[in-house]
């Protein structure tokens, strides 16, 4: 429950300036990725897989690490049904090139299984919208992942 606390403390909205806690930016994001793995109603071996390849390349971690930070992360969802206060960490924290990095991780994710559901679906759009990404790159994402994943 501290735990808890503290990460909440953390990932509180900051002042308009950039933080620069690398710690709260990558809490944020792997929020929102186990957030899209968990959409469909199942999170399973092979979503957790492509979060912890996702986070573990992107912010340089090892597989234990990331694993932990997901872990950390589930809990954080759990108690939350908020996605500003991690969009807006990710927007003060990522230019506009590693925002799409981003949403390219949670297509990567959201395809884990194969297929989008809806609300997986509906999550993006949102995101999209929170992070300042259009909807036209958000397309051209998620037809690259498709194409990476051989699901075209």
């Amino acid at each position: 429950m501290i735990e808890q606390i503290k990460n909440f403390l953390r990932l509180a909205p900051k002042t308009a300036e950039k933080s620069g806690d690398g710690d709260a930016l990558q809490c944020a994001v792997t929020v929102l990725l186990v957030r899209a793995a968990r959409l469909d109603g199942q999170f399973d071996t092979v979503e957790h897989d492509a979060i912890v390849a996702a986070i573990g390349a992107h912010f340089e971690l090892t597989a234990p690490a990331a694993a932990a930070l997901i872990e950390e992360a589930a809990a954080i969802d759990a108690d939350s049904t908020d996605l500003y206060r991690f969009s807006k960490t990710i927007r003060a924290e990522m230019d506009h090139d590693q925002r799409l990095a981003m949403m390219e991780m949670l297509w990567h994710v959201i395809y884990a299984d194969g297929e989008v559901h809806d609300h997986e679906a509906a999550l993006m759009r949102r995101l999209a919208g929170l992070l300042y990404v259009s909807d036209q790159e958000s397309g051209t994402l998620r037809r690259r992942v498709r194409d990476k994943l051989g699901l075209a």
